[in-house]
């Protein structure tokens, strides 16, 4: 459900508790409605190019290589 008057407080704002990278149509017909009857709430991102693909590997491996050094 979206909330589109910008208030924090408002009662019908629904938390995501998934993130669904994508919006291919396994993810369209099968994913989210599976997530939905297992009382989830998916938030659907599409991106566009590879810049956020490499942000997450790069973390990924950046907090990868912060956990050997502890």
């Amino acid at each position: 459900m979206t909330n589109t008057n910008n208030n924090n407080n408002s009662k019908h704002i629904i938390k995501p508790d998934s993130i669904c990278i994508g919006s291919g149509r396994f993810l369209r017909s099968v994913l989210v409605p599976a997530l939905n009857a297992a009382q989830l709430h998916p938030t659907i991102v599409q991106t566009r190019g590879t810049s956020f693909g490499n942000y997450i590997q790069n973390r990924s491996e950046h907090n990868n290589n912060n956990k050997n050094t502890n």
